[in-house]
């Protein structure tokens, strides 16, 4: 039987769309297929994924990761920051304070951060920190390492001054050098100083009107540790053996004894320490008064302690009615200065704005300033201020 043409062709055509189809199958169980590997494979990345965010989830929000507590090799000086129950706008400062310490630190210096584990204001300034204490953050990279404060030393020393006067914060310390910084202070990275230009002395802190300007004020201060040590250990001997007179019936006046009469018949180190109580006010009047005391005996010469004339200290710290573009830090907001004079010192130290409140409102600055809406938005020339008691 003769086929025309015309239905050869079109049976020609069903067979190759037929063969069409067939691949185009092919090619579906495949992509299926491999669409179906991919699938498993990204179920399984997937769920290592969200292991790893449950880690980082529970390092941001349940506690903060511990670090080694002393690094690998023993550090030449450390940075210590103690932080307590501050109140969260004071918090939101400490990723700042921190990193400008952090940046200004001498080679071979560690940061450690004393704080209170648990649900108190301590642990939640680290949390809402992220750059501190989140994944690859200050914290678990070991940049800034953690002590945590027992409930006991937290009952006994209540206040960050009382803190200072712990035996046990002193022989907590990771090096014989420390640098003790806080929210209230900076270093200024222009300064023409660094942090090493200073750390030969035992104590120099900021400038200030006692005792001859000798020493300076502590709140942000270079101590060395081993003074700090034996001024507590003095103390407690000086508060034993009046302990003692006074049972025998004398005068327990404070002794005015050599080094080496003052270690007769005294307890041990530990059992002197051991109940050891913080004296009245702050902790540096404390340590100076002692230090000043132990120079005058004897129990110390200025040979070996280096502690900080009013010279030094004026070089080292600007504070209250003293700045120039010299110094290395700077404490508290300079309320004995004129406008212009803290205006000149913050274009040196311009790390010194973060203390301030933020002038942040685009009125108050700029080529379109605008006076009644700048000062709707200062909370200080707000009306009834007198209601909110402060700004």
């Amino acid at each position: 039987m003769k086929i025309s043409q015309n239905l050869l062709l079109s049976v020609i055509v069903v067979q190759f769309v037929f063969i069409l189809y067939l691949l185009s199958l092919s090619h579906e169980e495949v992509h299926h297929s491999e669409a179906h590997t991919h699938t498993l494979a990204g179920e399984s990345a997937l769920q290592a994924a969200r292991a790893e965010t449950a880690a980082e989830m529970e390092i941001f929000f349940e506690d903060v990761p511990r670090t080694p507590q002393i690094p690998d090799a023993a550090p030449k000086g450390v940075a210590a920051v103690i932080l307590l129950h501050a109140p969260k706008w004071f918090q939101r400062r400490y990723t700042l304070m921190i990193q400008n310490v952090y940046n200004n630190l001498p080679e071979g210096w560690v940061i450690q951060l004393f704080y209170l584990p648990g649900e108190g204001q301590s642990q939640a300034g680290l949390d809402i920190n992220i750059h501190l204490s989140g994944k690859d953050g200050m914290i678990p990279s070991g940049k800034v390492l953690l002590t945590e404060i027992p409930v006991e030393i937290f009952q006994r020393y209540k206040k960050r001054v009382e803190l200072l006067q712990s035996p046990w914060l002193w022989k907590k310390m990771l090096a014989d050098k420390v640098f003790l910084f806080g929210g209230t202070g900076v270093i200024c990275s222009n300064s023409a100083y660094k942090l090493q230009d200073f750390a030969h002395f035992d104590w120099i802190g900021g400038p200030w009107n006692q005792y001859n300007g000798m020493g300076g004020d502590g709140g942000i201060s270079i101590r060395s540790r081993p003074l700090m040590l034996q001024v507590l250990q003095y103390e407690a001997r000086q508060r034993f053996l009046q302990k003692r007179e006074r049972k025998e019936g004398k005068d327990g006046a404070r002794r005015t004894d050599t080094e080496a009469e003052l270690n007769k018949n005294i307890l041990s180190e530990d059992d002197l320490l051991a109940d050891y109580v913080a004296a009245p006010g702050p902790d540096d009047r404390f340590f100076i008064s002692r230090i000043q005391e132990m120079f005058g005996r004897g129990i110390i010469s200025p040979q070996t302690t280096q502690v900080a004339t009013a010279e030094d200290c004026m070089k080292f710290q600007a504070s209250q009615d003293h700045a120039s573009e010299f110094v290395l830090t700077s404490s508290g907001t300079l309320p004995g200065l004129t406008d212009k004079e803290r205006e000149d010192f913050m274009r040196t130290c311009p790390e010194m704005k973060w203390v301030y409140p933020s002038l942040h409102n685009p009125a108050c600055f700029g080529s379109h300033v605008d006076p009644v809406k700048c000062q709707a938005s200062i909370c200080a020339l707000k009306k009834g201020l007198e209601s909110h008691h402060s700004c």
